[in-house]
């Protein structure tokens, strides 16, 4: 079971290694442009989205996952959308209906979904 989780997290170092480098490589053109990303954020969309499955105003995971997208999408000069309260039981119609809504976010988190 320890050997396990061991492979689990090491995978998932990696893969936010991955994420990091990612970033960095696109955040690029911002610092040169004056320091900040807000300048030019290197993505080919303006928004992203969060639906979560409870209202965010809980203090908990809910909460925790608006606050760090906004703090994210802030340094790139993104707009959130939130989308809350969605609960579980038709959780894949309402992500189609905000990756096809208006505006079109270029990344929707699914956050807490099950």
């Amino acid at each position: 079971m320890h050997s396990r989780f061991k492979r689990l997290g090491g995978a998932l170092g990696t893969t936010g290694i991955a994420v990091a480098v990612a970033v960095a490589g696109t955040s690029a053109p911002a610092a040169a442009a004056g320091g900040h990303a807000k300048a030019h954020s290197g993505f080919k969309f303006s928004t992203v989205a969060i639906a979560t499955p409870a209202k965010t105003n809980d203090y908990g995971w809910n909460a925790q996952g608006v606050a760090g997208l906004k703090q994210a999408a802030k340094k790139y000069g993104l707009k959130v959308k939130v989308v809350q309260n969605i609960g579980y039981n038709n959780t894949t119609a309402l992500l189609r209906q905000i990756a096809n809504g208006s505006p079109k976010p270029g990344l929707v988190i699914a956050h807490a979904s099950g």
